[in-house]
């Protein structure tokens, strides 16, 4: 984009978010999936402003293939993306003031089909799993944001699980950080596994320290903590449940506490979990069901972390739920519906449940969402 565009673009913003920046202007960023193998009809990524109504107005889009998981640094400036079903991630450039993209570059990963991005404990780092090629990589990150070629890859270990089609070897679906910093959390779909991986920045180098094995045909698929640090949650895609684990923090070792159903007992139709959230105060636990396409919310105790029986459902308004997030302020969540073609908000009432859902935007195969302030 030349200089002249620029100038004219951010005039052209500032006249029609004048009043939304005085209002709290901010920017959702929104990634697709957009080719045929994955059922993606999306545009790329594209960017809306919201506005303290929650009213999302397109500011941009920016094409590539499968921008299928967004992550963004932590001074808002970059974006890192995985292309789904590809082998490569790309860096861009952010301009929150006129809601702009930059490439800045790309790299191929030495891996297949990324789906879950984190940036190491020490910010030097991108950190991706593979889920195809079944390996976790690390890919320095620049001064200037790019990405160097990749420093450090890991395959992970194991006998897949008996689903012959959805389980061909290890798939890793997330890497979470734990809140220490010392460790990183990454369920594997095709072992049933939830393994404890130590990365040293210096060398750099993954090494698994701890391995939970699951139910088989479960397949572990997205982990959290609760604020208590000592508490992980993890949902199992193929199994309808998530699993409750005590973790220790010296060893990093997982021990399973009880596991709880995310469907209702006369729900007999197919269904995967995707992703999870655990409410601002950590009251209520969420969980996206794709075929049931509902959101199942679990009260959790605020001390101990403790799962109750599923407490209720909510329809997603859309088909396939794959992404769910928290607004800025903690008082929305967000549903990316990837086969309904649109995103969803719920409100989240005083004691954490989800009330007033409502259409946010009309998209193609929405699959991340991330929020920049102004």
């Amino acid at each position: 984009m030349t200089k002249q565009a620029i100038s004219a673009e951010r005039s052209l913003f500032a006249a029609l978010a004048g009043r939304e920046r005085d209002e709290g202007m901010e920017l959702a960023i929104v990634g697709s999936f957009t080719t045929p193998d994955r059922r993606g009809n999306g545009r790329g990524i594209e960017v809306f402003r919201r506005n303290s109504r929650d009213e999302w107005h397109g500011v941009c889009g920016l094409p590539m293939p499968n921008p299928s998981y967004l992550l963004l640094d932590e001074r808002s400036s970059s974006i890192f993306v995985a292309h789904g079903a590809l082998g490569m991630v790309s860096a861009l450039r952010l301009d929150r003031e006129i809601g702009a993209l930059g490439r800045i570059n790309e790299q191929q990963l030495g891996g297949t089909n990324p789906v879950h991005l984190a940036i190491s404990p020490d910010g030097g780092h991108l950190l991706v799993v593979a889920y195809t090629s079944g390996n976790l990589i690390a890919l320095p990150i620049m001064e200037n944001g790019a990405l160097g070629p990749a420093s450090a890859s890991l395959e992970l270990p194991g006998a897949p699980g008996p689903n012959t089609s959805e389980q061909r070897g290890s798939h890793p679906h997330q890497i979470v950080v734990d809140p220490t910093g010392r460790w990183l959390i990454v369920p594997d779909k095709g072992l049933d596994k939830v393994f404890t991986i130590a990365f040293d920045p210096a060398t750099p180098s993954f090494s698994i320290v701890s391995e939970y094995i699951a139910k088989p045909g479960s397949g572990p698929r997205h982990a959290a903590f609760h604020p208590n640090g000592s508490t992980v949650y993890v949902d199992n895609e193929m199994g309808g449940t998530v699993s409750q684990f005590v973790f220790d923090g010296h060893s990093g070792s997982l021990t399973l506490v009880g596991s709880q159903a995310t469907l209702p007992e006369d729900y007999s139709g197919p269904n995967a979990t995707s992703e999870m959230q655990l409410s601002p105060c950590a009251r209520s636990l969420f969980v996206a069901n794709r075929g049931h396409d509902s959101i199942v919310r679990f009260g959790v105790d605020a001390v101990t972390g403790a799962l109750s029986v599923a407490e209720s459902w909510v329809a997603t308004g859309g088909a396939w739920p794959r992404c769910m997030t928290l607004g800025p302020k903690g008082d929305e969540l967000y549903v990316a519906n990837q086969d309904g073609n649109n995103i969803m908000s719920f409100a989240l009432s005083a004691s954490e449940t989800l009330v007033e859902r409502r259409l946010v935007v009309e998209t193609g195969s929405p699959s991340s969402i991330v929020f920049a302030g102004p």
